[in-house]
């Protein structure tokens, strides 16, 4: 374990998402949870998606990879469900497990994800989730359920047999390799070559 001690300038000038990311850990070592939601956008309202229209949502999206890694973060645990069955998940955390740039790359792909909401439902005032003003996003619990049945399902499907090669021999096994003999000195790059 490694300790680090902060003045609060420091805390003061860390970027936002550092700084919510301190917060968590504090509220978390002290065994206390960041309730409650602040300045949710009024345009719209969550809704609750089932996995038909999860699959909908993922087919409208799915030749951007970025947008996808956002969509199935949607479909981790979160804190709840709360009030109105809602879940409230971490950007920083979709940030961080998306593997993205930026906090607003996460925001664009919740903004696509929304739009494709809104196509699927037909209706213009539905979200998948909204985010407040903390970096807080919200996801009804269904939702979430959805999102991780669906990932379960193409995991399933794409994934290795479960029970063995005869359990789906459909599949082609992966081509084997064996290599003998030593590793020529130009293959290995670790380290000062002398």
């Amino acid at each position: 374990m490694v300790g680090i001690t902060l003045s609060p300038e420091q805390i003061r000038s860390a970027p936002p998402e550092v700084r919510r990311w301190l917060e968590e850990e504090i509220a978390a070592s002290l065994g206390l949870r960041v309730h409650g939601i602040e300045n949710l956008p009024s345009s719209g309202r969550v809704v609750a998606v089932s996995l038909d229209e999860a699959r909908a949502i993922l087919a409208s999206i799915r030749g951007m990879l970025p947008v996808v890694n956002v969509f199935f973060e949607l479909g981790r645990k979160g804190e709840g469900p709360g009030p109105q069955g809602l879940v409230v998940l971490s950007l920083a955390k979709i940030f961080t497990h998306a593997r993205l740039s930026t906090i607003e790359q996460v925001i664009a792909g919740i903004d696509l994800i929304n739009t494709a909401t809104q196509k699927a439902r037909q209706d213009v005032s539905c979200n998948l989730c909204l985010v407040d003003s903390r970096g807080l996003c919200v996801v009804a619990a269904q939702t979430l359920d959805s999102i991780a049945r669906l990932w379960q399902e193409i995991a399933l499907e794409h994934g290795p047999p479960l029970h063995g090669a005869e359990a789906a021999p459909e599949r082609a096994a992966a081509p084997s390799f064996e290599m003998e003999g030593p590793v020529p000195a130009s293959a290995v790059h670790f380290g000062s070559q002398s």
